[in-house]
């Protein structure tokens, strides 16, 4: 069985191992921070040195833009054909298949029958139309 001095003796070791850990620690951390440190002071001059040429550059070529010659090809800037006109169906909008033929009207029934409608009968059925 331990004695209580070789318990004080494992504890004053286990202190002094500690200590010596911490100091390391301490050590190799503050070691860290001066290399970091000499690391960053050789590298800030290249970087603020490459920084500031492309700032430089990117300026002087906003201001003088270099001119786009673009495309010589004629054969480009001729206007196309104008389309053919589409046929409207009977769903297209506002689409009422009427055709004026003097004071009269012609109009086509879905059937294909074509009716001759006089101004009366004309406004008569506009109305109508209007209404429903």
């Amino acid at each position: 069985m331990a004695t209580k001095e070789d318990w004080v003796s494992v504890v004053e070791q286990e202190e002094g191992e500690l200590l010596v850990i911490q100091l390391i620690d301490e050590v190799i951390h503050n070691s860290h921070q001066v290399l970091f440190k000499k690391h960053i002071d050789v590298q800030i001059l290249p970087f603020a040195v490459d920084f500031a040429k492309n700032t430089i550059l990117d300026l002087i070529n906003y201001h003088f833009f270099s001119r786009d010659p673009g495309n010589n090809d004629n054969v480009l800037w001729i206007p196309d054909d104008e389309p053919e006109p589409i046929q409207t169906d009977s769903w297209a909008c506002a689409s009422v298949p009427v055709r004026t033929l003097g004071d009269h009207f012609v109009r086509t029934n879905p059937e294909g029958v074509i009716e001759l409608l006089d101004p009366a009968v004309k406004m008569y059925k506009f109305i109508i139309a209007l209404i429903f």
